[in-house]
């Protein structure tokens, strides 16, 4: 792989947007292509850096306007873009199987060839006249974040340690990372256990893998210590595993779990890497359930509450050590449903771990992506207690 080459494996496609890649193409969903696909996908490695415009076109919701255009422009302008690779690779995988085939091979005969050709040039053209407000739409978008674009330039050759890699945010945040160049210390409890695509990275992807059980105390510390890893190699540090047991808040067990993935992991963490003598900055993943309770889970509520207190205080005792306080809203992950209100109010998790990426490396103290839901939740909390009873109460299902 050339030195200003990017992995793919950030650019893969989920389940459901592989899903709607089918039904765009008419094709039928199936597992093992989908396995398949991701396996192939992981081991590929783009010509050359994407341009910030080609990256800015994926971020944000990836519906079936999204498809139909990017299907569009990258045949006509983008064709080494990660998401023709998508389309051409379903294709060609679908076409290796009877079922595909089939379907692939599937034409009008006779009169019916004669009203449909009519109908596929008109799609053409809708597909066309779809496009161009959308481009426009995100070109302003584009124009109106460019300078957040240039800091990620910085973490080519860098080294990025995540906790919590194999799944979630932190799984995003380490392909992210590995994608603009970063060398990678990904932080999960068992390595022969991975999910997929984490499992089919390819061997010269730059990541050192380190096994440690956070619900352990000191585990972390110790692992990193067995794996030679030394805390002055580490430029930023992306805090991110985190639980969140469903439970009553009367069961110690459940909240002492929960505190001790959440918040003491962290906490012996920098303690070892202040100890030891980095310098590099720190970002500890909280949320914004931090600023209230919450039937089921309060535990996590607390453990996020204490995190973001801690961070705050990390930076008035040691006043050199910059720590990025990151209380994200609804983005999509385990620990959020994907249907009803909750789904509905939920960003997708690759812009946020992108937003975080901007933040550590600018710098900045804070971070609540969405701004928006920010606002939506400082407003519940002003409206007091009883309200927020009822209110939290009734989005549980309680």
């Amino acid at each position: 792989m050339s030195e200003d080459a990017r992995l793919f494996p950030n650019w893969q496609p989920t389940w459901a947007e592989y899903t709607a890649v089918c039904r765009h193409l008419g094709l039928s969903p199936q597992p093992s292509l989908y396995a398949r696909l991701l396996a192939h996908l992981a081991g590929q490695a783009l010509a050359r850096p994407l341009s910030p415009w080609a990256r800015h076109l994926c971020t944000g919701q990836r519906g079936r306007l999204w498809l139909c255009c990017m299907d569009l422009y990258t045949r006509l302008f983008l064709p080494t873009h990660p998401v023709r690779y998508w389309l051409n690779a379903v294709l060609a995988l679908h076409e290796c199987t009877a079922q595909g085939h089939a379907e692939l091979s599937r034409v009008p005969r006779g009169r019916a060839l004669w009203l449909t050709l009519p109908l596929w040039g008109l799609r053409t053209l809708g597909q066309a006249i779809l496009a161009m407000p959308w481009l426009a739409w995100r070109a302003l978008g584009y124009a109106l974040r460019l300078r957040w674009r240039a800091p990620l330039q910085r973490l080519t050759g860098r080294c990025v340690l995540v906790t919590g890699a194999a799944r979630g945010l932190g799984r995003d945040l380490m392909l992210a990372a590995l994608e603009h160049g970063a060398r990678v210390v990904a932080v999960v409890r068992a390595r022969d256990h991975l999910p997929a695509p984490l499992d089919t990275l390819p061997a010269r992807a730059p990541v050192t893998w380190v096994e440690a059980d956070l619900a352990l105390p000191g585990a972390l510390p110790r692992a990193l210590a067995a794996a030679g890893i030394e805390a002055r190699t580490i430029d930023y540090a992306l805090l991110a595993a985190g639980v969140k047991v469903q439970a009553t808040v009367l069961n110690v067990e459940a909240v002492r779990q929960t505190f001790q993935v959440d918040l003491f992991a962290n906490v012996e963490f920098a303690g070892w890497y202040h100890a030891q003598g980095g310098q590099g900055r720190l970002a500890l993943v909280s949320s914004m359930g931090r600023w209230h309770g919450m039937p089921g889970t309060g535990g996590y509520n607390a453990a996020k509450a204490a995190l973001s207190i801690w961070g705050e205080s990390v930076e008035m005792e040691l006043t050199s050590r910059r720590v990025l306080i990151v209380e994200p809203g609804l983005f999509a992950s385990g620990m959020v449903g994907s249907r009803g209100l909750q789904g509905w109010l939920s960003v997708p998790r690759r812009q946020v771990a992108e937003r975080i990426l901007q933040a550590v490396v600018r710098g900045r103290r804070s971070l609540r992506p969405p701004l928006w839901f920010a606002w939506l939740t400082w407003g519940l909390c002003l409206g007091g207690r009883a309200l927020r009873a009822r209110v939290l109460t009734a989005a549980r299902g309680g």
